[in-house]
């Protein structure tokens, strides 16, 4: 798995609530969430990079998810994150 980025306030990760769900958007592009930490509700970023195992990839997901009380979306690489939010704005809560 490539590097992803994750967006911070301060200490935490920094979430959305979208339709009453708690988000952390993370992203692949650095440049992208770099341009976009406001939007985010993010002051900084950091980056998740040697993940290891598919197991370890997971518990840091469900970790940062843990952190905020809900969940983690990847965005996806050919979509602006003005566009992700706008879809999980229509979709949610229907997506599972």
């Amino acid at each position: 798995m490539s590097n992803f980025y994750v967006p911070y306030a301060g200490s935490k990760p920094a979430s959305l609530s979208i339709n009453g769900h708690r988000l952390v958007i993370i992203s692949a592009d650095r440049n992208e969430l770099e341009e976009n930490l406001s939007l985010l509700g993010a002051d900084h970023f950091q980056e998740l990079d040697d993940w290891g195992s598919r197991a370890e990839q997971e518990a840091s997901l469900e970790t940062i998810a843990s952190s905020v009380g809900g969940g983690v979306v990847v965005a996806p690489e050919d979509l602006e994150l003005r566009e992700v939010i706008k879809n999980l704005e229509t979709e949610l809560p229907w997506i599972q």
